[in-house]
């Protein structure tokens, strides 16, 4: 089921009125719909929700999909993490959230879900173009961009009109993949049901940081000379310059630099400022 923004309003309207029979799609929607995130595209009409994540570890045996039974360890603030993810056979299809058992019966919750798994909270490309996800209190919202011809920018965070599709393409199992548009979001490959190797979660680096394949760490990546922040420290900052090797060969390096004492590297001005212009540099220092 697709829901705008109005709705949406309608619907929570309606159904906190106790005026209509909820479907066990729009049920598993309206679960978290009091902690819809704020997203551009919806507010705007441009995307519609599409499904909402839930907490698939409550306990110990749970259900990560309606098809698929989750085994979870306890955490030691307590809470559950996933472990092991458990198909359910075509002689008990369907997962029961109250046992996390596979069973013949589809579960009343079960319904329309984004299987989205968020790594930390933020706006996250879907490996389809027109789909993404925002993650808030690292609880999924899907959405779709409904407009002809738009499709989802990770930078933008919005839906825009564009004929180019971003794509994660994946090479090895057990290796991240970047997105080949936008390179600070990445997927981690392993393989699907098919035995194909594939996405099987999306993250994204920190800051201006984007994935570096060879390395498959996040890295600030000298694109032309400047300056650039350190994600890390806000004390240091980096330096890319042109290493010249004779009069027609160079190549781009990147040097770690310290701000001078008592100062930090301030991102929106691209310099070295006295630390009482930067309090919350000065605060990670304990300064």
């Amino acid at each position: 089921m697709l829901i705008s923004g109005a709705v949406l309003l309608a619907l929570v309207a309606s159904a906190f009125g106790g005026k209509m029979s909820l479907s066990i799609s729009e049920n598993v929607i309206l679960t978290n719909m009091m902690s819809l995130p704020k997203d551009e595209s919806w507010l705007e009409g441009r995307a519609m929700l599409v499904a909402v994540g839930e907490n698939t570890c409550k306990s110990v045996f749970s259900c990560a999909d309606c098809n698929t039974a989750r085994l979870c360890r306890p955490s030691a603030d307590g809470s559950f993490v996933p472990l092991r993810d458990v198909k359910c056979p075509a002689s008990a299809p369907f997962c029961n959230g109250a046992t996390g058992t596979c069973g013949q019966q589809p579960d009343a919750t079960c319904g329309q879900a984004d299987n989205f798994v968020c790594l930390q909270d933020g706006h996250f490309p879907d490996v389809e173009c027109h789909s993404y996800h925002v993650c808030e209190g690292l609880v999924s919202h899907k959405f779709d961009c409904v407009i002809s011809g738009e499709v989802y920018d990770a930078e933008a965070k919005k839906c825009v009109p564009s004929d180019q599709c971003a794509k994660f393409t994946c090479g090895a199992q057990g290796t991240k993949a970047a997105s080949d548009r936008f390179p600070g979001y990445f997927a981690y490959c392993d393989l699907d049901e098919t035995g194909k190797v594939a996405p099987l979660v999306i993250d994204q680096c920190q800051g201006i940081n984007t994935l570096n394949t060879t390395s498959q760490l996040c890295e600030p990546i000298c694109q032309k000379e400047g300056v650039l922040e350190d994600t890390e420290d806000c004390t240091k900052y980096y330096k890319c310059h042109y290493l010249w090797v004779d009069e027609t060969t160079k190549f781009m390096v990147r040097e770690r630099m310290d701000c001078p004492a008592n100062t930090a590297f301030l991102p929106s001005d691209y310099v070295c400022v006295n630390m009482d212009q930067y309090p919350e540099c000065k605060a990670k220092k304990h300064l």
